[in-house]
């Protein structure tokens, strides 16, 4: 099947827009040579937004063109040297320039109007009677990438199909070796494992549940790929632990997800004191935590028993 860019719709709407452009500016500049015109396409616009803004500097210039500097310097430039533009110093700052249009380039803007006016027509004859709700959508386009990262939009929109994918269920003997590889992964990714941890790690229903913690896993696409335990300190202090994401899912909003029912399970118990010990480099890590009530403490029994721990943590609710 012979496929092309429009079979695609809107996934291929960047490279749409880029042949498009690419060939109506070739077609505008037959046009302006045909009519004895020595401009090029790519330059009327800036011609037209220097006449129509008064004076412009280029840093203005280019956030309107949505060009670079340099491309908008040189551009600048050959305005200059035809003749139909000129700069002086910024008043208010001589280290900008300010851009103005020459009589010279209003005579030509003049001089242009016909062939102008025979491209706005041509346009919409070719966007048939709802060109203006066309251009009204270009414009809302343009509005909403001015104001918003895109991709961050779109990464939200990724994350919140992961969120409704995304369970979160008791531990079961079956999940222990889930349990043990989604630590190691983290693990020998930033430090190193402990002999502590293979203890912990290795036999999580013996060292975490039977004393009275709890372990919790998440699962998306019947695939455990996060985990966290809740590891019995005292009587009235119990630890937050073994938070662990697959590496192809962090920063999706999928540990935040977990973290929310594991504290819903600290709430419902009847532990006083919810702590966490973690380590200064994890900053992603750290920030989670703060953002959902964590808050730095001295440890109020002395050093950890990790050798990697330096961050000390409690829930403040």
């Amino acid at each position: 099947m012979d496929k092309s860019l429009s079979d695609y719709g809107l996934l291929t709407l960047g490279s749409t827009f880029r042949k498009l452009s690419d060939e109506l500016t070739r077609e505008v500049d037959k046009l302006y040579q045909s009519q004895q015109l020595d401009i090029a396409a790519r330059q009327l616009p800036c011609l037209m937004l220097i006449r129509d803004n008064g004076q412009i500097s280029v840093t203005q210039l280019a956030q309107k063109l949505g060009q670079t500097h340099p491309a908008v310097v040189q551009l600048s430039k050959k305005l200059i040297a035809n003749g139909w533009v000129f700069d002086l110093p910024d008043p208010k700052d001589d280290r900008r320039r300010l851009m103005s249009l020459t009589p010279q380039g209003y005579t030509y803007l003049d001089q242009m109007e016909p062939c102008l006016k025979a491209i706005r027509k041509t346009l919409e004859s070719a966007l048939g009677p709802d060109f203006k709700a066309f251009i009204q959508q270009l414009t809302a386009l343009e509005s909403f990438l001015h104001n918003e990262s895109f991709a961050a939009a779109a990464g939200r929109v990724v994350s919140l199909k992961r969120l409704h994918d995304f369970s979160v269920h008791e531990f079961t003997p079956s999940d222990s070796d889930d349990f043990r590889d989604l630590n190691y992964q983290w693990l020998e990714e930033y430090f190193y494992i402990e002999e502590l941890d293979k203890k912990v790690l290795g036999n999580p229903q013996q060292t975490i549940i039977e004393p009275g913690g709890r372990i919790f896993m998440g699962k998306r696409n019947g695939e455990n790929i996060a985990t966290c335990a809740l590891i019995k300190a005292d009587d009235r202090r119990v630890e937050l632990s073994k938070m662990a994401v697959d590496k192809r899912y962090r920063s999706s909003g999928l540990g935040r997800q977990l973290l929310h029912y594991v504290l819903e399970a600290f709430k419902q118990s009847d532990y006083e004191t919810l702590f966490l010990e973690s380590n200064s480099k994890l900053v992603p890590a750290i920030k989670l935590y703060e953002s959902l009530g964590f808050v730095h403490k001295p440890n109020p029994t002395g050093p950890s028993k990790y050798d990697r721990a330096d961050v000390y943590m409690e829930y403040q609710g």
